[in-house]
């Protein structure tokens, strides 16, 4: 495997902010020994996405190509991208995500002093003046300051490939397809993060170093777009909470359901009752909605996906 960074871009219908993303990607400064290409993944774009690209690649002096990954969805698509990279470190960048001339160098940098994933700091720019509630939503648009050991958000995520390796050789996959289309769920980079943890890795967050501009357009700042993330933002989270039983040591109830639901039952009667006389926002009434409505439509493969995790995390040690 060659040393250097393969740069991830997953794109469905992104001709209206893809070349943007690339001028910004073509700016990045290197020394000489740290290779770099960029793999424009294809999500079944059926816009002008691909040509656009094609046309910048002609005059860039970034190695850039394109490939195509038919299976919808975010995760499927990041997985493409790895599987084509020629590199041993990875960054996610989405197609919305200008990074700064040395992203790219600092993030070879720190994945080579051990980190398994470190984390960037997302900056909205906007083309119209963003509502009250952006500030309190940020973390919804991949904006803000992170934390180190902690899951970050996938935009700008640096990873090495020798890690997500790993996680292959042990049988393990994603259970959340990311965002597909106009479905905002989400999760996917939460899963890599949480795997992460358990397996004793390092997650790392720099001070600085590692921002990037994002690009957020006038139809993501709506009250639909922010209710429908909140929404399947609470339906990915019953999913991940396999991940945070075990992370936790909630492992006792593992290998009998009846306990395993009642238990989450009870969770979730707490949190609505929370709720409703106002101790707590975490999740906010649309989130529990989602939250619910994963819990009755997924609470045997999200038990038999914890059973399967217990087994694949322990049998690593």
């Amino acid at each position: 495997m060659k040393s250097g960074v393969s740069v991830i871009i997953c794109c469905y219908n992104s001709e209206d902010r893809i070349l943007d993303t690339l001028k910004y990607l073509e700016c990045q400064v290197l020394n000489e020994n740290i290779g770099m290409e960029v793999i424009v993944v294809d999500n079944n774009c059926t816009d002008h996405t691909v040509y656009l690209v094609e046309e910048f690649r002609k005059n860039a002096t970034k190695a850039i190509r394109v490939v195509k990954e038919s299976t919808p969805g975010l995760s499927y698509a990041r997985n493409r991208g790895v599987k084509e990279s020629t590199f041993n470190y990875l960054i996610f960048c989405d197609d919305d995500n200008w990074l700064n001339p040395y992203y790219v160098f600092n993030a070879y940098v720190y994945l080579n002093m051990g980190y398994s994933i470190v984390g960037g700091e997302g900056k909205a720019t906007f083309s119209i003046t963003p509502p009250d509630w952006f500030k309190n939503n940020e973390k919804a648009y991949a904006c803000g300051k992170q934390q180190s050991n902690k899951p970050v958000y996938g935009a700008g995520l640096c990873i090495k490939k020798t890690f997500i390796e790993q996680l292959q050789q042990m049988g393990w996959s994603n259970v959340i397809s990311d965002r597909v289309k106009d479905k905002l769920i989400s999760g996917g980079d939460t899963e890599l993060c949480y795997m992460a943890l358990l397996l004793k890795h390092k997650i790392f967050v720099p001070e600085n170093g590692l921002e990037f501009f994002h690009a957020i357009p006038k139809n993501r700042l709506s009250k639909n777009y922010i209710e429908s993330f909140h929404y399947w933002n609470g339906y990915s989270s019953f999913i991940l909470s396999s991940y945070e039983d075990l992370l936790l040591g909630n492992t006792s109830f593992i290998g009998f359901f009846p306990i395993w639901w009642l238990k989450r039952f009870l969770y979730l009667f707490l949190m609505k009752c929370k709720i409703t006389i106002g101790i707590t926002t975490a999740l906010q009434p649309l989130g529990f909605s989602g939250y619910f409505t994963s819990f009755l439509k997924n609470s045997t493969s999200v038990y038999n996906h914890t059973v399967l995790l217990k087994n694949q995390v322990f049998n690593n040690y």
